[in-house]
C-alpha cells in the first residue's frame, strides 16, 4: 500500500472512532423518562401477610410469579388494552403487531418479586407512557386474579363431575331406603305410628294372651263340637239339649273367631313392627353410605361457586406512575466498543505504514 493512500485509510479510521466514542457518550449521558407503576396481588389470602414465609410458601409465590410473566396472562392483557394496535402505531410503522411481538414488549416490561415475609408478589410496569404504564400493571394483576379464580372453578367441576356419579347412586339407594321407611312407618297401628316402640328380642308379649285365648277358644269349640254329635245321634234324641247344647256352640264359635282375628292383628301389629326397624336400619346404613359422597359434592359445589376468600386477590392498585431516568448505556456500550474497535484499526495502519516509510528512507540507493 502506497504511503499516502495508506495515511488517509488510518486517518479515516481514527476520525471514525471518535465519531463513534463521541455517539456513545451521548447515549449514554443522554437521560431518557420513563414511568415506573406497581400493582399487589395477594396470592395466598389465607395467610397473614408479615408472617415468616417458608419453603413451601416461597415455591408456590414463584410458580405464581412465572405464571403472571407467562404469554397466558399477557396476551389476556393485549386483548384487553388492544395493544397490537397501540404499540404497532408506535414501534411498528402503524402496522398492526402480531400478539406474539407484543408479547415480548411487554416481558421486557414487566418485573414480578415477591415481597419479604409475605404471600404477596409485586408487578412492576416499566414503560414510556405514564397512563399506560398504570394501565398495563392493574390488568396484568387483575387477568392474574381472574386466572386464579377461573382455575379454582375449573378444578372444583372437575371435581364435581368426578364424584357426581357415585354420589347419585348413593343418593339413589338413600331415597329408596327413606320410602321403604315411610311405607313400613303407615303400616303401622295408628296408636303407635307416630312413635313407634322399641321391637322386642325373642316372643312378643303382647301375643301370649292373645294366643291362649284363641287356645282356649279353640278347646271349647271341640268339646262343644263334640257334645252336639252326641246329642243329634243318641237313640233318643233331646230336643231342648240339643238346643242347649246348639246356642252354647255358637257361642263358643263366635269366640273362637275372635280369638283369632286377636291373634292375627296381633300378628300383623308384629310383624309391622318387625318390619319398620329393619327399614329404619337399612335407611341410616344408607345414610352413612351416602354421608360421604355428599360431603365430596357439598365440598366441590361450595369451592365452585363465588367465595368470600378468593384464591388471589389484587390487593393494591397502581395509581400513579413514578418518573424514573434512564440512560441508554446498552447502545452507547455498542457504540464506544465500536469506536474502539475502528481507533485500533486505525492506529494500526497508521503505525505500519510509518514504520514501512523508514524502512525505504533506511535502505540503501544502487
Amino acid at each position: 500500500m502506497k504511503p499516502a493512500p495508506a495515511t488517509f485509510l488510518g486517518s479515516f479510521l481514527v476520525a471514525l472512532a471518535v465519531v463513534a466514542a463521541a455517539v456513545g457518550v451521548v447515549q449514554i449521558s443522554r437521560v431518557q423518562l420513563l414511568y415506573r407503576a406497581t400493582a399487589i396481588v395477594h396470592v395466598l389470602p389465607g395467610i397473614e401477610t408479615g408472617m415468616p414465609v417458608g419453603t413451601e410458601v416461597a415455591s408456590v409465590l414463584q410458580t405464581e410469579a412465572d405464571m403472571i410473566r407467562s404469554e397466558f396472562i399477557l396476551k389476556s392483557v393485549i386483548e384487553t388494552l388492544n395493544l397490537n394496535t397501540a404499540w404497532g402505531k408506535r414501534y411498528n410503522a402503524g402496522q398492526r403487531l402480531k400478539t406474539m411481538g407484543s408479547c415480548e414488549i411487554a416481558k421486557k416490561s414487566l418485573k414480578v418479586t415477591s415481597l419479604p415475609n409475605s404471600a404477596l408478589l409485586q408487578i412492576e410496569i416499566t414503560r414510556d407512557d405514564a397512563d399506560e404504564t398504570v394501565k398495563v400493571a392493574n390488568a396484568v394483576a387483575e387477568a392474574y386474579c381472574d386466572y386464579r379464580v377461573d382455575r379454582r372453578q375449573r378444578i372444583a367441576e372437575n371435581a364435581v363431575k368426578s364424584v357426581l356419579e357415585p354420589s347419585r347412586s348413593a343418593a339413589k339407594k338413600l331415597n329408596v331406603a327413606r320410602q321403604k321407611l315411610e311405607a313400613a312407618q303407615a303400616a303401622l297401628a295408628p296408636d303407635i305410628r307416630a312413635h313407634p316402640p322399641e321391637f322386642p328380642k325373642g316372643e312378643n308379649p303382647a301375643l301370649r294372651p292373645v294366643q291362649a285365648r284363641y287356645n282356649q277358644a279353640t278347646l271349647q269349640f271341640l268339646s262343644r263340637s263334640n257334645q252336639v254329635a252326641s246329642a243329634t245321634h243318641s237313640a233318643l234324641p233331646d230336643t231342648n239339649l240339643i238346643a242347649s247344647i246348639t246356642a252354647e256352640f255358637t257361642r263358643v264359635r263366635a269366640e273362637l273367631v275372635a280369638a283369632e282375628n286377636a291373634v292375627n292383628t296381633e300378628s300383623q301389629r308384629w310383624d309391622a313392627l318387625r318390619e319398620y326397624w329393619v327399614a329404619r336400619a337399612n335407611f341410616e346404613n344408607a345414610e352413612k353410605f351416602f354421608a360421604p359422597f355428599k360431603k365430596v359434592a357439598d365440598d366441590a359445589e361450595a369451592a365452585r361457586s363465588p367465595s368470600d376468600n378468593p384464591p388471589a386477590v389484587l390487593k393494591e392498585r397502581a395509581e400513579r406512575a413514578a418518573t424514573i431516568e434512564s440512560h441508554d448505556v446498552s447502545r452507547g456500550g455498542v457504540m464506544l466498543g465500536i469506536a474502539g474497535v475502528l481507533l485500533v484499526a486505525g492506529l494500526g495502519v497508521l503505525l505500519s505504514n510509518r514504520a514501512r516509510g523508514r524502512n525505504e528512507n533506511n535502505r540503501p540507493r544502487e
